[in-house]
C-alpha cells in the first residue's frame, strides 16, 4: 500500500531526528577520544561533559517527541503536513541547543525552549485530532445513555412501571420506543461514522458533520415522537440520510485507498 503524503513527511522527519540523535552520540565518542575519558566515566572534561549532556537531554526529549509526532500525524488530518513541519522545528531547536550548549551552557535556553514549544504544539495537535475523531461518538453515547436512557428510567419511576415491563403507559411507551429505535440505528451509525472517519480523506470534517446531523435528527425524532408518534418521521428520515451519507463516504474512501494501493 502506498503511504499517505503526510505519513511520508513524518517518516522523513523521523529519520532526520534519528540521524541527529546518532550524531549527538558520535560527538560524545569524539570527546571521549579527544580527552582520553574511558567508559563508563560520564565526566572528566568540560567539553566532554557538555557533549554528554546534549546527548542525554536529547534522549530525554526523544521519548516524548517521537510518540507525539506520530500521534499528531495519525489524528490531526486538517493540515497533514503540519506535524512534520513542527517536527522539523523540534530538530532545529535541538541543533541550536547543541551548538549553544557546546559553546556556553548558560546560553542553551533558546534552543531548549524552541524544542519544548514544538513538543507542546504536537501535543495540542494530537488532542485536537483525537477530539475531532471522538467528539461526535462521545456526544452520541451521551445522547443514547444519559438522555434517552435516563428518560426511560425517569418514566419508570414516575409511572411506577417495574422492569422488565416495556408497556404500561403511553408516555413511557413512547419514551421507551424512542430509546430503542435510537439503539437500533446506532448499530449502523457508529461503524459508518468510524469507517468514514478512517477512510474518507477528501475533507476530514465531512464524517463529523454528518455524525452531528445524525444526532440532530435523533433529538428531533425524540421530541416529536414524545408528543406524537406519527410526527417522528422527519427526525428518523434525517438520521437515516446521515447514516447513508456516512456509508457512501466510507465506500468512497475505501475505493480511494484501494486504487492507491494498486
Amino acid at each position: 500500500m502506498i503511504a499517505m503524503p503526510a505519513t511520508l513527511l513524518t517518516v522523513l522527519v523521523t529519520l532526520l531526528a534519528i540521524i541527529f540523535y546518532f550524531y549527538t552520540g558520535y560527538r560524545v565518542g569524539q570527546m571521549r577520544d579527544k580527552h582520553g575519558i574511558k567508559a563508563p566515566a560520564t565526566t572528566g572534561h568540560p567539553e566532554f561533559d557538555c557533549a554528554y549532556r546534549v546527548q542525554m537531554n536529547t534522549l530525554e526529549q526523544f521519548v516524548v517527541f517521537l510518540p507525539l509526532l506520530w500521534l499528531a500525524t495519525m489524528y490531526f488530518r486538517t493540515w497533514g503536513w503540519l506535524p512534520a513541519f513542527i517536527g522539523v522545528i523540534w530538530i532545529l531547536g535541538r541543533m541550536l541547543y547543541m551548538t549553544t550548549y557546546m559553546s556556553d551552557p548558560d546560553k542553551r535556553g533558546t534552543g531548549f525552549t524552541i524544542a519544548a514549544i514544538a513538543l507542546l504544539a504536537l501535543l495540542v495537535l494530537t488532542l485536537i485530532g483525537i477530539a475531532q475523531d471522538w467528539i461526535v461518538a462521545l456526544l452520541a453515547i451521551v445522547l443514547y445513555h444519559f438522555v434517552m436512557g435516563a428518560r426511560v428510567g425517569t418514566m419508570r419511576a414516575r409511572l411506577n412501571i417495574k422492569a422488565p415491563a416495556t408497556t404500561g403507559h403511553s408516555e413511557f411507551e413512547r419514551s421507551f420506543r424512542a430509546h430503542a429505535n435510537t439503539g437500533e440505528q446506532y448499530v449502523a451509525f457508529i461503524p459508518a461514522l468510524w469507517l468514514a472517519t478512517a477512510l474518507f480523506h477528501v475533507h476530514y470534517w465531512v464524517p463529523a458533520g454528518f455524525g452531528a446531523l445524525f444526532l440532530v435528527g435523533r433529538v428531533f425524532y425524540m421530541r416529536l415522537y414524545m408528543s406524537n408518534p406519527e410526527g417522528g418521521l422527519p427526525g428518523a428520515f434525517l438520521s437515516m440520510i446521515s447514516i447513508l451519507c456516512l456509508t457512501v463516504g466510507a465506500l468512497i474512501g475505501l475505493a480511494q485507498n484501494w486504487s492507491a494501493a494498486f
